[in-house]
């Protein structure tokens, strides 16, 4: 698709992955939301110096890529503990299996590592409403606007661009942030 493209002359900025690429389904939402050779090996092919998206990025020239993210799960009780939850450097706001993470720190990290990796420069934030729909975020004042600050915070640091679900109670929140 991307030679067929270049061929016609149409200009493409970056490449959206959608769910598929971090395992949302078979998790139940993110679990690790990396270049991990277990999630997409099916699709694309890699080993441990080359994972499959670090490949198809070589593929594609480098072009840049918008990756979906969606709830984020602590996993499905025959996976490990999600490494991200297990992680003191990384804060969750929990309920049940789901989390809302907390400040910069996860964000960081998966910004930086994924952009390093495979030149992911951008996230398209899916699946809001269902992770502001958790009490903790209807009852608190923080909640929500932490996960937002955080991500807005480490999206600004990395250069990197966050492209939100639209829903309504974060679109005036939203504005507050740079990156956003």
């Amino acid at each position: 698709m991307h030679r067929s493209h270049q061929r016609q002359g149409l200009p493409i900025s970056y490449f959206l992955v959608d769910s598929w690429w971090y395992g949302e389904r078979e998790h139940g939402g993110v679990w690790m939301w990396e270049d991990t050779p277990t999630l997409v090996s099916d699709t694309f092919p890699g080993n441990a110096t080359h994972p499959g998206m670090k490949r198809l990025s070589a593929e594609l020239g480098g072009l840049p890529f918008k990756a979906h993210a969606g709830g984020w799960s602590k996993g499905k009780s025959s996976d490990k503990p999600n490494p991200y939850f297990a992680n003191p450097d990384y804060k969750f706001v929990t309920r049940g299996n789901t989390g809302v993470p907390q400040g910069p720190g996860l964000w960081n990290h998966v910004f930086r590592v994924n952009q390093d990796n495979w030149n992911l420069r951008a996230i398209k934030q899916d699946h809001m409403n269902e992770q502001l729909g958790m009490s903790e975020c209807t009852s608190t004042v923080n909640v929500a606007r932490d996960w937002l600050k955080g991500m807005g915070d480490a999206a600004l640091q990395q250069n990197f661009s966050i492209q939100c679900e639209r829903t309504n109670s974060f679109s005036l929140l939203s504005t507050k942030e740079h990156s956003i």
